[in-house]
């Protein structure tokens, strides 16, 4: 992956690869703010919002995590979960699983 030294670069560089060009350039900054939210405005964030309330959302990433938590939180906050969470949740609700922890004789 390369640095950007210009915005078509830059644009270039997020549509090859999304949250992680982003997440890797920009981090945290509260100066990038406003990009940050038009960035999640182009299609993070109205999937999160479409999603049902039932939905499992699954980031991967860590700022895309925190990301959907802080700007989901005045209209309804969402936590997006790590897919090893998803997989660790299925596995313990595994008949085998209730069986190690003696809930099944």
């Amino acid at each position: 992956m390369f640095f950007p030294t210009d915005l078509t670069s830059f644009l270039d560089l997020i549509r090859q690869h999304g949250d992680a060009a982003y997440s890797l350039i920009f981090g945290y900054a509260a100066s990038h703010y406003d990009v940050s939210q038009r960035m999640a405005e182009a299609s993070l964030l109205p999937a999160v919002r479409a999603a049902g309330r039932d939905t499992l959302i699954v980031a991967d990433g860590t700022s895309c995590r925190h990301q959907i938590a802080d700007l989901t939180r005045t209209t309804g906050a969402r936590e997006a979960v790590h897919a090893v969470r998803v997989l660790a949740r299925a596995l313990d609700d595994t008949p085998a699983a209730h069986v190690a922890a003696g809930a099944h004789t």
